[in-house]
């Protein structure tokens, strides 16, 4: 797989790559992956999307790195079990 392409964004690190006449968009936050398939046919659709930072499916994508932040620290952690699993540590 090579990276074609990284979007600007304050928080998330969104990269898509391209492997096979394939691609696939993965978005990462505090060591978590998220990745989707993009069909060919949405690449350009996806790019006026994915070119502010402000856009709703950012919003989204940030909600479900706090779910599975959570799960993480709740069910596969067990040193974090009890010990408010659901705060996040602040980054400076």
């Amino acid at each position: 797989m090579r990276i074609i392409k990284q979007y600007d964004h304050p928080i998330l690190l969104a990269e898509l790559f391209t492997y096979a006449e394939k691609y696939t968009l993965k978005i990462k936050f505090r060591g978590l992956e998220q990745s989707y398939p993009v069909p060919v046919d949405q690449l350009q659709e996806m790019e006026e999307v994915l070119n502010r930072s402000d856009h709703p499916f950012y919003r989204e994508v940030l909600n479900s790195f706090h779910g599975m932040q959570k799960n993480l620290l709740t069910h596969l952690i067990p040193e974090t079990r009890g010990e408010n699993p659901g705060e996040e540590e602040e980054i400076i």
